[in-house]
């Protein structure tokens, strides 16, 4: 019987295709806000909440978070 692969590992690989520098997932959270500041107001201002739904497909593009999206 063949074993299923870690979760981790598996998020692991797909990172690595982004970024193949990236050697470790240090942490793992449900849910995650991106935030900037915003010098003109003095403010934070939240630009993107991203809920992780485990038993729904997700197509997350990942230049969303690296300003490219």
């Amino acid at each position: 019987m063949a074993s299923a692969k870690n979760p981790r590992d598996i998020n692991l690989a797909v990172v690595q295709q982004r970024d193949p520098y990236i050697v470790e997932i240090v942490d793992t959270a449900s849910q995650v806000a991106l935030y900037s500041f915003n010098s003109s107001t003095n403010e934070w201002v939240r630009n993107f909440v991203l809920v992780w739904q485990p038993f729904l497909p997700v197509d997350l593009d990942l230049d969303v978070f690296s300003g490219e999206g």
